[in-house]
C-alpha cells in the first residue's frame, strides 16, 4: 500500500471530482475541476507548467437548439469552427447554460486527425480527440481567472516536490467500451510524457458484471460497469443534469482506493 502525501484530480468527471473530495482523498482543488479535458491534455498541461492552460482561448454559447454561437473572435477559421463544432457534438456536451463557455484553441483544435470523417466515425475518440473546454468560467472576469491562477500555482508548487512516489493523480474517463483498449492507450501518454506520479484511473463501461483491477507500473486502472450513460446522470431522478455514482458503483471504487493507497499522511490546502 502506497503512502500518499499530495494527490490531485485532473479529470474528466465531474462526479469523479466530488466523490474524491467528499471521502478526502484530495490535497487542494485542481486547475481542471469544472472542465472537459482528455487525459493526454491534461497530463500536458501539467509538463507545460499550465502555461498555456488560460491562453487562446475561443469564447462560445451553445443555444437551446444545439446552434453553437461563437462570440467575439471574428478571426476563427471556419475549418477550426467547424472542428470545434464536431468535437462537441461527438462527445455529447449538452450544457445549455446563460454563462459563454472557453475553449483552449491550442489544446482542441490540433487535434490528431488527419481526416475529418475518421474522426467522426472512429469509435475511441482517445485516439484521435484532445479537447479542453471550461463550461464554469468566465475568464473575463478578474476573479474567475484568479481562482485558477490560485489553483494553478498551488500545484505546481507542489508538484515541483518532485515527490513521485508519494503523489497521487486521479483521472476518470468518458463511457467506452472494453475493446478501445483505453487502458493502453493512457499508459502509453504516461510513457511519452514520462510521467512518474502515482495514477488512479477510472474506466466506465457498459459491459455488464465487468469490475476488473489492471496494474502497470505506477498506474492503477479500475474498470467498472456503468449499465449505460444515464446510470451516471441519475443524481436526483428529476434533474437528469447532475452526475452521480450508484451505492454499488460508489463503494467500490471507495474500497478499491482505500485497499491501494493510504492517505493517513495527506496534506491538504484548500
Amino acid at each position: 500500500m502506497k503512502e500518499i502525501k499530495y494527490s490531485f484530480f485532473i479529470g474528466e468527471r465531474c462526479n469523479f471530482n466530488i466523490f474524491l473530495k467528499e471521502n478526502s482523498f484530495l490535497t487542494a482543488h485542481s486547475p481542471f475541476a469544472g472542465t472537459y479535458v482528455s487525459f493526454e491534455n491534461a497530463i500536458d498541461c501539467i509538463n507545460d507548467k499550465f502555461n498555456s492552460f488560460l491562453k487562446n482561448c475561443i469564447s462560445f454559447k451553445l443555444c437551446k437548439n444545439k446552434d453553437i454561437n461563437f462570440i467575439n473572435f471574428d478571426n476563427l477559421s471556419d475549418n477550426n469552427k467547424n472542428n470545434i463544432i464536431k468535437i462537441i457534438n461527438n462527445n455529447n456536451f449538452d450544457f445549455f447554460h446563460k454563462e459563454n463557455y472557453y475553449i483552449n484553441q491550442n489544446y482542441t483544435v490540433n487535434l490528431y486527425y488527419t481526416n475529418i470523417d475518421e474522426f467522426t466515425n472512429n469509435k475511441d475518440l482517445y485516439y484521435f480527440n484532445k479537447f479542453l473546454i471550461m463550461p464554469n468560467i468566465n475568464l473575463l472576469k478578474n476573479e474567475d481567472c484568479d481562482i485558477f491562477v490560485r489553483r494553478i500555482n498551488r500545484m505546481n508548487n507542489i508538484l515541483e516536490k518532485n515527490l513521485f512516489e508519494n503523489t497521487l493523480l486521479f483521472y476518470m474517463t468518458k463511457l467506452c467500451d472494453i475493446e478501445s483498449d483505453i487502458e493502453n492507450c493512457i499508459f502509453n501518454i504516461k510513457k511519452i510524457y514520462n510521467l512518474k506520479y502515482n495514477l488512479f484511473v477510472v474506466i466506465p463501461t457498459g459491459i455488464n458484471n465487468f469490475n476488473k483491477i489492471q496494474k502497470h507500473e505506477n498506474i492503477i486502472f479500475f474498470i467498472i460497469t456503468f449499465a449505460n450513460l444515464k446510470t451516471q446522470i441519475k443524481n436526483n431522478p428529476n434533474d437528469d443534469n447532475s452526475l452521480y455514482f450508484y451505492k454499488e458503483q460508489y463503494n467500490l471504487i471507495l474500497n478499491t482506493i482505500k485497499n491501494n493507497f493510504n492517505f493517513n499522511n495527506l496534506i491538504k490546502d484548500f
